[in-house]
């Protein structure tokens, strides 16, 4: 089966329908694809472009790339001398030294700055929590393993040359991160949140969320502990002050069921002293 090589057109569609089942539900809060969705997805396309041929394997692989293109953007994004440019829709550099080491700390290049990238923002809201979640691998029932047609992975029709070849891109880029530079006056849009900011954040609430829970719950079980052994001690300090105090067996059995059935009655026998619960007690016999 050969690949797909995907027109801006398509792509761009392909995204619409993703955003769509976004809103369907069809996509989970870990970004997992759930059933039947990439069979969706291949209808919709071919509904759409009727001599396109799309398959079910040409949409997971078209996830799986764009969802790489986009995580790599958005680290690229949260590391130091990288930003988002919101009027020309692509990440900028403060100079070439910045990102050939960034390039030579990752071993691959799935975005180069500069070059426009209009779909971040929309994949943002499709992969974002996915993101937050570090899970790179398409995933779910539909999407059990990363597919390759032949290979070869689907590509984009701007992209071929990208990959066919070692050029670097270097002095273009630095020339456009100058240019950027050097426009004081020109307003940058905010640059979004990175990868690891995000996959920081989940971890550090979700880490708060479960100590809370945690000692909330220990809390709780040394509160009913304590109880415990303060009615254990009181049930027998009853039993022995009772006995002290010169009362016979059944009689300290009459009182206890007394107090079993009426606790006030307890609390006014531990208020008094030793001689007024003599009195206390006999008073209670002979009712």
């Amino acid at each position: 089966m050969d690949r797909h090589v995907w027109t801006d057109e398509e792509t761009e569609v392909f995204v619409s329908f993703m955003e769509e089942l976004v809103i369907e539900g069809r996509i989970a809060d870990a970004g997992q694809f759930r059933p039947g969705s990439f069979e969706k997805l291949a209808a919709k396309l071919n509904e759409r472009f009727p001599s396109g041929g799309f398959q079910i394997t040409h949409c997971k692989n078209k996830v799986k790339r764009l969802k790489e293109k986009y995580q790599f953007a958005a680290d690229m994004a949260g590391c130091s001398g990288f930003g988002w440019d919101d009027v020309k829709q692509c990440m900028v550099v403060d100079n070439k030294e910045i990102l050939a080491a960034y390039m030579k700390k990752q071993g691959v290049r799935l975005y180069t700055p500069g070059k426009p990238f209009p779909l971040y923002t929309r994949l943002e809201k499709i992969f974002c929590k996915e993101r937050a979640n570090g899970d790179a691998a398409v995933c779910g029932n539909d999407a059990e393993e990363e597919v390759q047609i032949n290979g070869y992975e689907e590509m984009d029709e701007d992209d071929t040359d990208f990959f066919n070849s070692n050029h670097d891109c270097s002095e273009s880029l630095l020339q456009q991160s100058n240019s950027v530079a050097s426009s004081s006056g020109k307003k940058q849009g905010k640059k979004p949140s990175s990868f690891k900011a995000a996959k920081d954040t989940k971890m550090m609430k979700e880490l708060t969320d479960t100590l809370k829970y945690v000692f909330d719950q220990q809390g709780k079980r040394l509160d009913a502990f304590a109880q415990a052994m303060v009615n254990t001690r009181e049930e027998k300090k009853t039993g022995d002050i009772l006995s002290e105090l010169g009362f016979t067996d059944d009689e300290v059995i009459s009182i206890a069921l007394k107090f079993s059935t009426n606790p006030q009655l307890e609390k006014m026998f531990w208020s008094l002293g030793n001689s007024q619960k003599i009195g206390f007690i006999r008073a209670i016999l002979h009712t």
